[in-house]
Parts: C-alpha cells; structure tokens; sequence
C-alpha cells in the first residue's frame, strides 16, 4: 500500500501556469536564474494551493506565496524521496 496524497496526479502539472497568479509567474522566471525551480505545486481540497520552491545549490525549501514573496521559513514539511527496492 502506497502513501502517495497525489491520487495519481503530477507533482508538477502540465498547465502550472494555470495554478500561478501573474506575480508568483514573474518570480518563479526570475529565480530559476539563482538556483531555484518549481518543486511541487501542493493541492488541497478548496481553492487552497501551496507552491513549493527547492534550491538545489544550497538545498533549501521555500514556498512561493501569492503576493510573489518567498517564504523561506513556511515550516512546510517535505516527505523525503525514498529508493524503491
């Protein structure tokens, strides 16, 4: 038995700029330059929505709020990948 939340859904979908508001689009362009890239977009039931930003040089979690700030200290916690044997 698995303990995948996805339900078969991507963690990145395919229309990601459907889920992102002009100002959360504008940053995440910005920031690809420095390291960072789209980890996840995390869907819960509602409208409720958290963009999770990874920094694969310092190795760093962040969470991209609507306002296009970047929540460094969002205390989201991230499930570690785990190999399959």
């Amino acid at each position: 038995m698995t303990d995948d939340k996805r339900k078969g859904e991507q963690a990145i979908p395919d229309n990601v700029e459907d889920y992102l508001n002009l100002f959360q689009q504008d940053v995440l362009g910005e920031i690809k330059e420095n390291g960072w890239s789209l980890k996840f977009v995390r869907r819960s039931s509602g409208d409720q929505l958290t963009i999770v930003l990874e920094n694969t040089v310092g190795h760093e979690i962040a969470v991209l709020e609507e306002d296009g700030e970047i929540n460094y200290e969002s205390g989201i916690m991230i499930r570690q990948d785990r190999e399959l044997h």
